[in-house]
């Protein structure tokens, strides 16, 4: 194994800030989960800064490399400090929590942006001095390792000490990339990483008999998956299709189009894609089958939607539909 360094340091907020805003520190290494905390868990960090109940946290861990650092763990803080400082949200949520008091004078913060702050309770931020676990030159099987370790026994969910052992993680995060994923979710739910979902679930569409999109079976799949060249340009192929199919859809029937990309229809339809000779052609069955759905198939669709006799339903139904559509087509031309 390669050999690695690891020591401590330690960075005022106010440099890691300038750190970041130089593109020196990236948030998105492959094994860190998407942002998943909201305002009122950011402004309990901002509150337990201020109140100095921030010196019995654990360090940041990051990974150094050529041109800056990967934040390891510590997104959640990082970014809350980032955008706090940015002025990107006021303080919500603290009317029940200890008023801060120093040198005698009481400060309210709920409702507070930065720039609202007095100067001296903004100096107390920026000063304040992150400690940094700093992982050197290390290979991503050491800064799993880390990542893993520094959660162990922690609120961590399972699936994301899963991804950060998967060596199809990069892969995963390519793919993720697709333009598809700026249709299917807001810009405030991609930050939560739900395209590592679609993407594991959707290699499932193509690979196993009968998909198994239960939490254990992702998670299990999220550790072990090994995503080939083969699969990923089939997948990357499928949603290049799908997309098409969505821009003419759009035009028609916007309706029909927003439900083509819910997850749970996208994901049952999604290894037949490959049957349709065009993006327009597979539109056509879109427009054909979404717009007066199979009463079995939206039974399947509005309830326990992740149950092997649910997803068994939907798939037959969808299999029958495109075996009637395409001989159809054919005769048609």
């Amino acid at each position: 194994m390669a050999q690695y360094r690891a020591f401590k340091d330690s960075w005022s907020v106010n440099s890691f800030k300038k750190r970041y805003e130089k593109g020196e520190i990236n948030f998105d290494n492959p094994i860190q989960r998407g942002i998943v905390w909201n305002k009122k868990m950011s402004s309990l960090y901002i509150h337990s800064l201020l109140y100095d109940i921030l010196i019995y946290q654990k360090p940041f861990l990051v990974s150094k490399k050529k041109n800056g650092w990967d934040v390891l763990d510590g997104k959640q803080r990082g970014n809350t400090l980032i955008n706090y400082i940015n002025n990107d949200f006021a303080l919500t949520g603290l009317e029940k929590e200890p008023p801060l008091t120093l040198d005698g004078k009481l400060y309210l913060l709920n409702g507070k942006k930065f720039k609202q702050l007095d100067e001296d309770l903004q100096m107390k931020i920026l000063d304040f001095q992150i400690d940094m676990a700093v992982l050197e030159e290390a290979p991503v099987e050491i800064e799993a390792l880390f990542f893993e370790r520094s959660n162990s026994g922690k609120a961590m969910a399972k699936v994301d000490l899963a991804r950060s052992r998967n060596m199809s993680i990069n892969t995963v995060k390519e793919i993720a990339e697709h333009e598809i994923f700026k249709v299917m979710f807001s810009q405030n739910i991609l930050k939560k990483l739900p395209q590592d979902e679609v993407i594991v679930k959707t290699w499932q569409a193509f690979n196993e008999t009968e998909p198994d999109y239960s939490a254990k079976h992702f998670q299990e799949l999220m550790e072990t998956l090994d995503i080939t060249e083969q699969d990923k340009t089939q997948i990357i192929n499928a949603y290049d299709k799908t997309l098409g199919a969505y821009k003419t859809v759009l035009i028609s029937d916007k309706e029909c189009a927003d439900t083509m990309m819910k997850k749970t229809h996208f994901l049952s339809y999604i290894a037949f894609t490959e049957q349709f000779e065009s993006s327009k052609q597979l539109a056509e069955w879109i427009l054909q089958f979404y717009k007066n759905m199979p009463e079995k198939y939206l039974e399947a669709s509005t309830q326990q939607t992740t149950s092997l006799r649910h997803i068994r339903a939907r798939v037959e139904v969808i299999k029958d539909s495109v075996e009637k559509f395409l001989p159809n087509k054919g005769e048609a031309e």
